[in-house]
């Protein structure tokens, strides 16, 4: 049996011949991006199925679903809140009706979210009435991207078309709201473990991210290091460093039972807040995931806050987005880059940075940070900015 992908690009290929003979034969151009180039959608299904097919499940896809439509939202919340991919077994499959009764939703009601969803291939439709599993829709039984996806479709799409304050009516950010609020916190705090599904966002990767080596018997202080997962994680593959995991009292509470004993009195913890003063002298300071969530005016404070604790010739490394001039980067990965930062501006407030905009908050925070360079591995998504503290200028990025 032909594989359904070989099949696809045979149509693909097929049409694309027929097309191009047809345009030419008529005197019509060949379709293109220009402004005034010909409307031709004959290959929209076949193309359309090739990308669901070969789009690897993750976070982004359902970020991109939740794009698509004013719509889509409905199903995608529908499925998380009511945690339907539970309910349909694996490798079989349940009736709407069945659905229906087990979260106490109208049938016709779970009929018309379900069918939007599989027109999504989120699920199918093997048989009238039945819904079974997708490789799409199997991904939300993993209860962290469920409350990933669901925090997307309750929290981050209705700040998308009001921004975070005006959809929640409150003057308040989004920390000091979740803060009061302990379930939406703890769905975020699940969610963001499918972070691990974002290339380069994996705790896993981030040995791949930096030459970690260079850095010997450093001492590395990892401010906002949450549980120490990253830590922890440095600390297995590079086995010179030291580390002090700071952040808030109650993130890092009992955290030191998750070390493991072989890593006993290399990671420690210490109680910090982001823009507390630094008062701990260390070989470097580790941002990741930081400086994407506030605006200009509070990332400075959290750069100067650093400055007297640092020592001629630290360094800060910072995890981030860096976002790419026009053309520079493949579409697939410009597109993702764009979305993040949108979804970053209107549930955060924050922004992710053109590399001339963290040269120019560098500056602005003080002239004695100087950009060594910036790492941006493979498929990642991450770059790695390297900035010295004081450094000659003969290093100058």
């Amino acid at each position: 049996m032909t594989p359904r992908i070989v099949e696809l690009a045979a149509k693909i290929s097929a049409s694309v011949t027929g097309m191009q003979e047809l345009l030419s034969a008529q005197g019509v151009t060949s379709p293109s991006f220009d402004e005034d180039s010909p409307n031709v959608c004959l290959l929209t299904h076949s193309t359309s199925q090739m990308k669901f097919l070969t789009r690897r499940p993750n976070c982004m896809s359902y970020s991109w679903i939740l794009s698509r439509s004013l719509s889509s939202p409905l199903p995608i919340d529908a499925i998380c809140r009511f945690h339907i991919a539970d309910i349909v077994p694996p490798g079989g499959q349940v009736s709407f009706g069945e659905i229906a009764e087990k979260i106490g939703l109208e049938e016709q009601l779970v009929r018309r979210l379900l069918r939007h969803a599989m027109s999504m291939h989120i699920w199918k439709e093997p048989e009238s009435g039945m819904v079974a599993h997708t490789k799409m829709s199997k991904y939300f039984t993993l209860p962290y991207v469920n409350d990933w996806i669901s925090f997307g479709a309750q929290e981050g799409w209705p700040a998308a078309t009001k921004g975070f304050c005006l959809a929640n009516n409150t003057d308040k950010s989004i920390f000091e709201v979740l803060g009061a609020d302990h379930a939406r916190a703890m769905r975020l705090a699940s969610g963001v473990k499918a972070h691990d599904h974002f290339p380069g966002f994996a705790n896993a990767e981030v040995s791949n991210l930096y030459d970690w080596t260079s850095l010997g018997n450093a001492f590395i202080v990892h401010v906002g290091g949450s549980r120490g997962e990253i830590a922890i994680e440095l600390a297995k593959s590079f086995g010179e460093v030291k580390l002090l995991v700071q952040d808030m009292e109650k993130a890092i509470a009992g955290a030191e039972a998750s070390v493991p004993d072989e890593l006993q009195g290399r990671i420690e913890f210490k109680a910090h807040k982001i823009f507390d003063t630094q008062s701990v002298q260390a070989d470097v300071y580790l941002f990741r995931l930081v400086f994407q969530l506030w605006p200009d005016k509070y990332a400075l404070q959290i750069l100067k806050a650093q400055i007297p604790a640092l020592q001629p010739g630290a360094k800060l490394l910072t995890q981030d987005l860096v976002m790419p001039e026009p053309g520079e980067i493949p579409l697939w990965k410009d597109r993702e880059l764009r979305a993040m930062d949108l979804n970053a501006g209107a549930s955060f407030n924050g922004r992710n940075r053109y590399m001339h905009e963290w040269k120019a908050l560098l500056k602005a925070a003080d002239k004695r940070f100087v950009l060594q360079r910036a790492i941006s591995p493979g498929r990642s998504l991450l770059s790695t900015l390297e900035i010295i503290w004081d450094a000659p200028s003969s290093t100058k990025a």
